[in-house]
């Protein structure tokens, strides 16, 4: 007997032969996915590494960034890969020779297919375009297709649906960081039709990518919207901030461990990129955020076992629910038991109109969320900050803010700790700056930007209807290929 997400089901240990190694983990055997092994069962099928021209293979550790005014190459890494198109703003420039050097074994060509293959982003699949010279990083899979035998497009749209990326689920390997190395994803079911019917298909796929390639054109992420709404209302140079990001030499004195609430001395602390927002802040008319507060900041409670309760009817804000940095929906939270909850209304309790901080955790500190709820039973998490605000502040605008650069730079130089046990303190987040602009002004930014994040998701969901779509043309076939 096993339990994967809430779910009891059986399995025999003879089961664990299914897969080309042995597996007896219960994320292998869960039978939501038993739709997809039948279909692969029933398919003529072939391994991934029988459609490439080269063996499959990841790339190489990239150097440090090229210096300015050097010739430099691309080092597309996991974070660059976004399941639709690569990143290549954010990708490391690094000096050309290490792409000569290296090009025989990690360089990347035109038309090549790359696969995230380590961490948060496994699986994700992308096919790089350009004819900028560029090297695949360690955490990358580089799949070089076999053209004459195999349509780029069909197998693109089979490397990221269902009944491939499955596979990717149930098969990697490691818990904390997952990794899929080539020769697993080289042992992965491809379906074999035929060129004809691939080439049919790819036909019909990329008129869906064309449409969602206009969709997708010039879209940023929700917080780079707000950035650049927030620097151009503030007349901030968000490009040279932007610079100064990039910038890996520089120096400081010691007399610098002054500028912190207290000293510090890391490297990351005095990196310019923070003096630059610093600097800004302080030449314009600011408030501390103390003083838009209509009580102190305060932290949540604990939650306990004993209190959880799955058909509970108050709710529980936790760190993750938060870390959308999303209004606060009901559906991310815990149940709780009522005793639990009124136990801790009073000081813990949520109203509409409060922004919460996550306080700890890398990746996770800095997320700010508005809760916006009316008449839930909620309390929140001991681990997440509340901001009630008083009348000098509108709270859409303080939660957009929170989300800005100008509040994060804040909050990435005055956090504490190493590694994930980082912290920021309700004493530190209240000597932050906010520029002084008014209720009248935020209340007009604040309506601006989520007109425009309206209309960004808008577009996200073209996107994703077009990947439905997508999936579905590829289920229909399939399934026409097994009837036949």
């Amino acid at each position: 007997m096993a339990t994967q997400n809430g779910l009891v089901f059986n399995r025999s240990l003879s089961a664990a032969t299914a897969s080309p190694i042995l597996r007896m983990s219960v994320r292998f055997h869960d039978p939501s996915n038993e739709d997809l092994v039948k279909q692969l069962e029933s398919l003529p099928t072939i391994a991934l590494r029988d459609i490439v021209i080269t063996p499959l293979h990841r790339g190489a550790q990239p150097p440090k960034p090229a210096e300015e005014d050097a010739e430099t190459a691309l080092a597309i890494g996991v974070t660059e890969l976004k399941n639709g198109t690569i990143d290549m703003e954010s990708a490391r420039r690094i000096p050309l020779e290490f792409w000569r050097t290296n090009k025989r074994g990690a360089g990347i060509e035109r038309g090549d297919i790359l696969i995230a293959s380590t961490g948060a982003t496994i699986g994700k699949t992308d096919v790089y375009l350009s004819e900028e010279p560029a090297i695949a990083n360690n955490h990358v899979t580089i799949v070089r297709v076999n053209e004459e035998r195999f349509n780029p497009s069909f197998v693109l749209a089979i490397l990221r649906s269902r009944i491939f990326q499955f596979q990717v689920w149930r098969d990697y390997s490691g818990s904390a960081q997952p990794e899929i190395y080539p020769s697993d994803l080289g042992a992965m079911r491809f379906p074999a039709l035929d060129k004809r019917q691939q080439d049919t298909l790819a036909t019909h796929i990329e008129a869906i990518e064309a449409r969602i390639a206009a969709a997708r054109e010039g879209l940023e992420s929700p917080n780079s919207v707000i950035d650049s709404h927030l620097s151009a209302a503030f007349e901030f140079s968000l490009a040279t901030y932007r610079g100064r990001q990039q910038v890996q030499n520089f120096e400081r004195s010691l007399s610098n461990l002054a500028d912190g609430f207290s000293l510090r001395s890391s490297v990351k602390f005095h990196h310019p990129d923070f003096e630059i927002v610093a600097d800004f802040l302080r030449a314009k008319p600011h408030k501390r955020i103390a003083e838009f507060l209509a009580i102190p900041i305060r932290l949540g409670a604990q939650l306990t076992q004993v209190a959880m309760d799955d058909d509970g009817e108050a709710f529980y804000v936790h760190p993750a629910a938060a870390k959308k940095q999303e209004p606060i929906q009901t559906a991310d939270c815990h149940r709780i038991t009522q005793e639990f909850f009124q136990d801790n209304r009073d000081r813990n309790g949520l109203r509409s109109g409060d922004v919460l901080i996550n306080r700890s955790g890398e990746g996770t500190i800095g997320k700010v969320a508005i809760y916006d709820l009316k008449n839930q039973p909620c309390i929140f998490a001991d681990f997440i900050m509340r901001l009630r605000f008083n009348e000098q502040m509108t709270p859409r605008f303080a939660w957009y803010y929170g989300r800005s650069l100008f509040f994060q730079s804040q909050i990435e130089r005055e956090k504490r700790g190493m590694g994930n046990l980082t912290n920021i303190f309700p004493s530190q987040v209240e000597t932050l700056f906010v520029p002084d602009i008014g209720r009248a002004r935020q209340e007009e930014l604040a309506d601006a930007i989520e007109a425009e994040l309206k209309a960004l998701a808008q577009r996200r969901e073209d996107i994703e209807n077009g990947r439905r779509e997508i999936e579905q043309l590829l289920e229909v076939t399939l399934q026409k290929t097994i009837a036949d």
